[in-house]
């Protein structure tokens, strides 16, 4: 109909139709640009530029060494670490107490380089050192968010008690706490940081882990 007062209230409808659905469509568009900005610049508490992960064969498994050095001999290549899993993977959650208080803590392994090729930040004590066996299985690094929901003054040099588990990625049942790790998002960022302990070692250990050197970096010329 183009005549009538039936013809003018179509037009009208149909404009506030048209009116609406941009309006959405433009209050969509600004949301998923707000939300791919956040993504962008959101503080991960890692540095997850440059490095490269894959996941562990067999063969690789059996050499972890070798295979290290191998890539270390590659001049673009700047640091290799092993982990149990990637800021995002799955979870390993295991029991201990600490002065009678018993709680629960997602665990992962990782060897010394880890921390510092993730560009994570300790805030108190130390990193696990290559030099000391004895950080290995028996010591461990915590999250600033475990070190909050235990509530101590001072946890670095503590203990955490371990009960036997029958399937576990710390075969001790003592465990010394090295250092406290700045919290970084290791999993979805809708869902809150939550308590997480790091110990060095290599039965689970399914990641390699490949900072590589640009040629911006000041190790060699820009081309």
């Amino acid at each position: 109909k183009s005549h009538g007062k039936s013809a003018r209230l179509l037009r009208e409808v149909l404009i506030v139709f048209q009116f609406t659905i941009s309006i959405i469509l433009i209050i969509g568009t600004i949301v998923v640009y707000k939300q791919l900005q956040y993504l962008r610049n959101k503080d991960l508490g890692f540095k997850k530029d440059f490095i490269v992960t894959m996941s562990l064969n067999a063969e690789i498994s059996n050499n972890k060494e070798s295979f290290r050095e191998n890539l270390l001999n590659h001049p673009q290549i700047e640091k290799v670490s092993y982990s149990y899993t990637v800021p995002g993977g799955g979870d390993n959650w295991e029991g201990f107490s600490l002065d009678g208080e018993e709680f629960s803590t997602v665990v992962y392994q990782i060897d010394p380089e880890y921390i510092e090729l993730m560009g994570m930040e300790m805030v108190e004590g130390r990193n696990f050192s290559a030099d000391l066996i004895t950080d290995k299985q028996s010591s461990c690094l915590i999250n600033e968010t475990l070190a909050k929901d235990l509530d101590r003054d001072s946890l670095v040099g503590k203990h955490f008690d371990h009960p036997s588990w029958y399937i576990t990625a710390i075969p001790v049942k003592e465990i010394e706490i090295l250092g406290i790790v700045k919290d970084f998002h290791y999993k979805s960022l809708r869902e809150e940081i939550g308590p997480l302990m790091f110990v060095w070692g290599e039965d689970w250990t399914n990641y390699i882990n490949i900072r590589i050197i640009t040629f911006k970096s000041n190790r060699y010329p820009s081309r």
